[in-house]
């Protein structure tokens, strides 16, 4: 068994805007939650950009690899669903950075 640790990530889409209004806003935030709870992960804090998502999770290395991917995901199939369009959103992979120390996980 790995320990739970602190994770920065972020997955980008540079090809279009994915949060467009306060209904797509609500919609990320309950996505966010439910794939956390599903994965087993705990947030500890978001920024829901337009084109982007920063976190910090908290849990084994393994469930926020998967958190991530189901996050990309999900948010695609709400985002084409919705605004319509194909294919993936997402850039290929997504940022993940264990946080060490008191000093980078203030940074």
């Amino acid at each position: 068994m790995t320990m739970k640790q602190l994770y920065h990530f972020c997955i980008t889409c540079h090809e279009e805007v994915l949060f467009r209004d306060d209904e797509d806003i609500r919609n990320i935030t309950n996505i966010l939650a439910l794939e956390a709870f599903g994965c087993q992960v705990e947030l500890w804090a978001d920024a829901i950009m337009s084109t982007h998502i920063h976190g910090i999770a908290f849990g084994e290395a393994d469930a926020v690899i998967r958190f991530c991917r189901t996050l990309k995901m999900r948010i695609t199939k709400y985002h084409r669903y919705r605004h319509r369009g194909s294919g993936p959103l997402f850039d290929d992979g997504h940022f993940l950075l264990r946080l060490d120390g008191n000093n980078h996980i203030l940074a």
